[in-house]
């Protein structure tokens, strides 16, 4: 009677520890879930919209350079320089999800324009467009250039002329004031598949 008293009141504790940790579980996962909702903001253009938010936790994000290698292409003579080109997907979840991450800097006068504009293309029928940074480097410094209001999404029907509708939404960045010199980097993520 004794050692089946002891067991009852081993039980009941382990019961009370298990109803503890449960609370501390259920206030976390609140907590992680509220963190992401305040990480996340959504901004609308048009019909459309796009989602701000942290790179994915899958995410292996790279370094850009501080220097171009003196060695590598593009280093003397070339007009155009891709200092980062990531691309990683992760389908684990069942859903494929794409990870860009781009920078490039503009060394001839006549693309520094283009280096100012970067389209994003994606279908918002079964794709979310999630942007995690706009930024720019000058003189060795990174400056954010995220204006989420700034950024303009419009339906671009390629088959137009043909009477064929692909419902692809393109959304377009343009920053001000980019010189030559500059890094234009930018990284987002596009969450669905077809």
């Amino acid at each position: 009677m004794i050692a089946c008293g002891k067991g009852m009141a081993r039980r009941a504790a382990l019961i009370k520890s298990l109803r503890a940790f449960a609370t501390i579980a259920l206030v976390l996962c609140a907590s992680v879930s509220l963190a992401a909702d305040q990480e996340s903001k959504a901004y609308k253009s048009g019909a459309y919209e796009f989602q701000l938010a942290p790179a994915p936790a899958w995410v292996d994000v790279h370094d850009v350079a501080r220097e171009w290698d003196a060695a590598a292409p593009g280093a003397s003579g070339a007009r155009w320089r891709n200092w980062l080109w990531d691309s990683q997907v992760d389908r684990r979840s069942g859903t494929r999800e794409r990870y860009f991450d781009r920078a490039y800097e503009a060394v001839s006068p006549e693309l520094v324009q283009d280096a100012g504009k970067h389209q994003i293309w994606f279908s918002p029928d079964y794709q979310r467009l999630i942007l995690h940074r706009v930024e720019l480097r000058r003189d060795g410094t990174w400056h954010d250039r995220l204006l989420p209001n700034a950024i303009t999404l419009a339906r671009r029907e390629s088959e137009f002329e043909n009477d064929m509708s692909n419902g692809i939404v393109s959304a377009l960045i343009v920053l001000d004031d980019v010189r030559i010199g500059d890094v234009v980097r930018v990284s987002y993520t596009i969450s669905g598949d077809n």
